[in-house]
């Protein structure tokens, strides 16, 4: 099984504090954060906000739209959002860093409990043309499979055309995906980890689907607090489970019970990359979602620019 968030931040700041990494140093303006209300957005948020709660100010989004006004109106200075939406942006003309990202379990499909994929015809799927899209279009495509899309406009609609029987199944990011199973009683599901379809559908290593960037602005000037940034997400995504301190802030965050944080968490199983591992897991996945569909990210593989190292 691969990482989870790891060890206590307590002990990670502590290390921080005598080693010269980990948490934030102190700063007189607080930097402005910005992610999805979801868990797999919020699992790095919540390792900053625990580890440093005074050092960043937080807003959450209930769609992509948000961030990316948001990062486009210059109201935020480090963002949490899918990969390729950072990508787009930054080939769109804006000017923000990659910082790291996460290879993670984040989309499953949650259909009838013992179906699988080859069974179904049609599948639900919030936000066309987003990470839930491009990939499950892209896994169904290598897979030879004739699945017709359905789209809704908010999570929630998903979930109720699942709860309903309007919907046979569903793609949905944890934890969505994990509430839906909880909430079915037994009706429905996991039949398929993307992440796992997706590798073995593009012959690529990892599935960095969420990415942590940083203004180039606020790059250029904080390069103590993003380098320190990128040195707590590593600390933070170890050997261990997450710990009792981040998984209370995440729950907090993400508005959702602690055992639903815990599952989700669990069924992520995170891994933070940073640096040339970063950089080279980025570009496999971006260049295997372009081959399929020429008008994710722009396009285009970011240029050398896009990332922090």
């Amino acid at each position: 099984m691969r990482h989870l968030i790891s060890t206590s931040v307590a002990v990670a700041l502590i290390f921080a504090l005598c080693a010269g990494c980990g948490s934030p140093p102190a700063s007189s303006t607080p930097a402005r954060l910005i992610a999805a209300q979801s868990v797999a957005p919020l699992l790095p948020v919540a390792a900053m906000t625990a580890a440093s709660p005074d050092e960043y100010e937080v807003e959450l989004g209930a769609d992509p739209d948000f961030l990316r006004a948001q990062l486009a109106s210059g109201s935020a200075d480090v963002a949490v959002l899918p990969t390729e939406a950072a990508a787009a942006l930054y080939n769109g003309g804006l000017d923000i860093v990659m910082l790291g990202a996460l290879d993670l379990s984040l989309l499953h499909v949650v259909g009838p409990a013992n179906s699988s994929l080859d069974g179904l015809s049609e599948i639900a799927v919030a936000f066309p043309g987003d990470t839930a899209d491009h990939v499950s279009q892209a896994v169904f495509e290598a897979q030879g499979l004739s699945i017709e899309f359905s789209y809704e406009t908010t999570m929630p609609d998903v979930l109720a055309g699942l709860a309903s029987g309007a919907s046979n199944a569903a793609v949905l990011p944890e934890h969505f995906a994990s509430l839906a199973v909880a909430q079915s009683s037994g009706s429905l599901a996991v039949i398929a980890d993307l992440r796992d379809e997706w590798e073995a559908a593009t012959k690529t290593a990892a599935t960095p689907q969420i990415a942590i960037v940083a203004s180039t602005e606020y790059f250029d000037s904080h390069r103590d607090t993003v380098d320190s940034i990128s040195s707590l997400l590593e600390d933070s995504f170890g050997d261990d489970q997450i710990d009792g301190g981040t998984l209370a802030e995440l729950a907090a965050l993400a508005d959702v019970d602690r055992d639903l944080a815990s599952a989700a968490t669990a069924r992520l199983d995170a891994v933070y990359l940073s640096d040339a591992e970063a950089r080279d897991a980025t570009s496999a996945y971006l260049a295997a979602l372009i081959d399929l569909n020429s008008d994710i990210a722009g396009g285009r593989l970011p240029d050398d620019g896009f990332y922090a190292s």
